[in-house]
């Protein structure tokens, strides 16, 4: 049986000047960020230290450092099949 600890919970969390540091303020303690143009670079992943798993919802990852993400140990995924 799944308990509370095995939950997952989705927040919407929109960075309203699409800033690095808004952006970190609204993912604060998240462990997974789903985005779409949001630069993830190396200062936001070490900003966001307990995500484990960056997901953007487009066919390409351009916006994502994903060497500092395999230093790091965290998950990039995309949506290859996006818009197709």
């Amino acid at each position: 049986e799944w308990g509370l600890s095995n939950a997952i919970q989705l927040v919407e969390a929109k960075s309203p000047d699409n800033s690095p540091d808004s952006f970190v303020t609204a993912a604060h303690g998240a462990e997974g960020v789903v985005v779409e143009y949001m630069e993830v670079t190396e200062d936001v992943m070490t900003r966001l230290d307990t995500v484990k798993v960056v997901s953007v919802q487009a066919i390409g990852h351009s916006n994502i450092d994903v060497a500092a993400a395999s230093r790091r140990g965290i998950c990039v995924t995309n949506a290859p099949g996006f818009c197709s």
